[in-house]
C-alpha cells in the first residue's frame, strides 16, 4: 500500500469537518431557543441541583447514574450560567464527541477516513433530534464509541476508563463489555487456539474494572434503575421482544437499499442451504406470538409522537401488524447477511438483541449504540447508493430535528 495515499486517507477531508461544524453551529442556535421537551424537565432539574452545589439525586425520578448531569453542571458552572440553552449547547458537545469517536472507530476498522459514512452517522435521523436535547443518550453513545475504538486499537485500559464513563451515563452500557472482550479474544483464539490464553488473560484484566464498578453499584443501589420508584417501569432482567422488532423496523426504514442487498445475499445462500429458510420463519413466528405494546408510556396517545402511533397501529390493524413484521424480518436478513469488515464483529448482533430486549419501554433512542456500531463495521455499497442514503437521512434528520425542538413532531 502506498504510504502517501494512506496518510491522505487518514487526514480525511477538511471541508467535511468545516461544513459539519458550521451545520452544528446553526443547529445549536436554533436548539438554544426552544422550550423543554419530554424528559428534559427531570434531567435539567437534576443538573440545576448540581449546578448550585446541591448533590442530592432525584431518586424518585432519575433512572440513570447522574454522570451526565454532573458534567453538564460543571460546564454551566465554568461559563457562569444556568439556562436550558447552555445545558443544550453543552450536551451538543457530546454530539461532536460521538461523531469524532465514530470517525476514529471506523478509521481503525477500515484503515481509511471516508467522509460519507461519517456524514451518514452525523445525520442519523434517530440521533440528530436528540443531540441538543438535555438527554443522556448522546453522551452515552460517545463514551461507548470511544471505548470501542480503544479496544480495536488495543488500548485496553483506555477502553476500560471510557466504559466506566459510559456506565456513569447509562448503567446498562455494561452489557457492551462482552462485545468489547470478544473483539480481541475471537481473532486470537482462532489464530492461536488455547495457546493464546495468557495474552487473553492479561488483556482481559482492564475490563474487570468497569464490570466490578457496575456490580458494586447494583449491590449498593438494589436495582439497575437508580430510582427505586422508577424500577417498576424499567425492571431488572426483564426480557421483551418489542424493542428487537421495532429496531429491525427502524433499520428497514433507514437502510432499505442495504437491507435489500443483504436479503438478496441471504436468498442466494438459502438456495444451496434450504435449512436457512427456518430463520425468517422463526423470526416471524416469534413476532406474531410475542410482540406486544404494553408499556404505559407506549400507550400514551399523542398526535405528535410518531413512534407511539406506529406501535399502537400494530395492535389495531392486522394488515399493518403483518406488514410491520414482514419489514422486520427482511431487515433481520438484510442486517444479518451484510458484509462486515471483521467477522469478529458479528458478536454485535446477539449482544444488541440482549441489550434492547432488556428494556420494556419501546424506544428508538435505545438503538443508537447498536446501529452506530453496525454502521462502523459494515462495508458500504456502491458510492451512489450510499450517497442516496446520505441524502435521505439528511432530509429526515432536519425534519425530525425541527419537529423535536419545535414540539411539532416527537419520535
Amino acid at each position: 500500500m502506498n504510504l502517501a495515499t494512506t496518510s491522505k486517507e487518514i487526514r480525511g477531508n477538511p471541508w467535511f469537518w468545516i461544513c459539519l461544524l458550521f451545520a452544528y453551529a446553526c443547529a445549536s442556535i436554533y436548539a438554544a431557543d426552544g422550550e423543554s421537551r419530554g424528559d428534559e424537565i427531570v434531567h435539567f432539574q437534576q443538573i440545576l441541583l448540581f449546578r448550585h452545589g446541591d448533590f442530592r439525586v432525584l431518586t424518585d425520578a432519575l433512572t440513570t447514574i447522574p454522570g451526565y448531569h454532573a458534567t453538564i453542571a460543571f460546564v454551566m458552572w465554568m461559563v457562569g450560567g444556568e439556562s436550558l440553552a447552555i445545558a443544550r449547547l453543552a450536551t451538543g458537545l457530546y454530539g461532536l464527541l460521538a461523531i469524532a469517536g465514530f470517525s476514529r472507530l471506523r478509521r481503525a476498522i477500515h484503515n481509511e477516513d471516508d467522509w460519507v459514512p461519517v456524514a451518514q452517522f452525523a445525520v442519523l435521523p434517530i440521533l440528530l433530534p436528540f443531540v441538543f436535547l438535555v438527554y443522556t443518550d448522546t453522551a452515552s453513545l460517545a463514551c461507548v464509541l470511544w471505548a470501542t475504538s480503544a479496544t480495536v486499537l488495543r488500548r485496553h485500559w483506555r477502553s476500560a476508563l471510557w466504559m466506566i464513563a459510559a456506565i456513569a451515563m447509562r448503567q446498562n452500557n455494561v452489557l457492551w463489555l462482552p462485545f468489547l472482550w470478544l473483539l480481541f479474544v475471537a481473532p486470537r483464539w482462532k489464530e492461536h487456539g488455547i495457546e493464546a490464553w495468557r495474552s487473553v488473560l492479561v488483556d482481559s484484566m482492564p475490563y474487570l474494572l468497569p464490570g466490578s464498578c457496575f456490580i458494586a453499584y447494583w449491590l449498593w443501589n438494589g436495582t439497575v434503575s437508580y430510582s427505586g420508584p422508577q424500577s417498576s417501569m424499567h425492571p431488572d432482567a426483564s426480557m421483551h421482544v418489542g424493542n428487537i422488532y421495532f429496531m429491525l423496523f427502524v433499520a428497514a426504514l433507514l437502510l432499505p437499499l442495504q437491507c435489500a442487498d443483504g436479503a438478496l445475499r441471504f436468498v442466494r445462500a438459502a438456495v444451496g442451504q434450504p435449512w436457512l429458510w427456518l430463520i425468517p420463519i422463526g423470526v416471524l413466528i416469534v413476532y406474531l406470538g410475542a410482540f406486544a405494546v404494553d408499556h404505559p408510556y407506549n400507550l400514551i396517545e399523542n398526535a405528535v409522537s410518531w413512534r407511539n402511533r406506529i406501535l399502537q397501529h400494530t395492535q389495531h390493524s392486522e394488515l399493518f401488524r403483518l406488514g410491520f413484521g414482514v419489514a422486520a424480518v427482511i431487515a433481520a436478513l438484510g442486517v444479518g447477511w451484510s458484509k462486515l469488515a471483521d467477522v469478529s464483529a458479528r458478536a454485535l448482533f446477539p449482544v444488541a438483541v440482549l441489550f434492547v430486549s432488556l428494556s420494556w419501554l419501546i424506544e428508538q433512542r435505545y438503538y443508537l449504540i447498536p446501529l452506530a456500531l453496525f454502521l462502523a463495521w459494515r462495508k458500504p455499497l456502491r458510492r451512489e447508493l450510499e450517497s442516496i442514503t446520505l441524502a435521505l437521512w439528511a432530509v429526515l434528520a432536519v425534519l425530525f430535528f425541527w419537529g423535536m425542538i419545535s414540539g411539532q413532531l416527537y419520535l
